[in-house]
């Protein structure tokens, strides 16, 4: 199997509503707002317990999920401008939205997911933004960190 590095393939939008987490429509898609040249860095991860379930006609010990959590971060580009700023306007505090990430890109204009592509699930409940300032040798892009969790 081929090893693939998805720079400039991948396709990230942020969308105000998803009416199907597992298959955002094509509308939605189209609506949401492309936040790829901006994006430095996106970063998942989920942690949780089980609860052991053994029972008697099983050979092993069984358990399933009991709790869990996720996070999100992601580190976008600031610009010059607010009309040139996109992730810094689109993310304000407290924006509720789905980012969806297309790993490949699509087939559309700007490698925009069309009806016929496939997207990666889109990442629920961003809830705020944290600044993190970072002191930054001259030449250097301005960036700031956005982070966000789920359920």
């Amino acid at each position: 199997m081929a090893r693939l590095i998805p720079n400039q393939n991948t396709w990230v939008g942020f969308a105000a509503t998803v009416s199907n987490i597992a298959a955002p429509t094509a509308a939605e898609v189209t609506a949401a707002i492309n936040l790829t040249s901006f994006v430095i860095s996106l970063n998942a991860a989920s942690q949780g317990n089980t609860v052991p379930t053994p029972a008697f006609d099983s050979l092993f010990e069984t358990s399933i999920v009991g709790t869990s959590q996720a996070s999100f971060s992601g580190d976008f580009y600031r610009d010059n401008g607010s009309n040139n700023d996109k992730a810094w306007t689109t993310l304000p505090r407290n924006t509720n939205g789905f980012f969806i990430i297309s790993r490949f890109g699509g087939s559309g204009t700007g490698k925009k997911p069309v009806a016929a592509d496939v997207v990666d699930r889109p990442v629920d409940g961003y809830r705020g933004r944290y600044h993190q300032h970072r002191h930054r040798p001259p030449a250097h892009a301005a960036f700031y960190r956005t982070l966000y969790g789920g359920p």
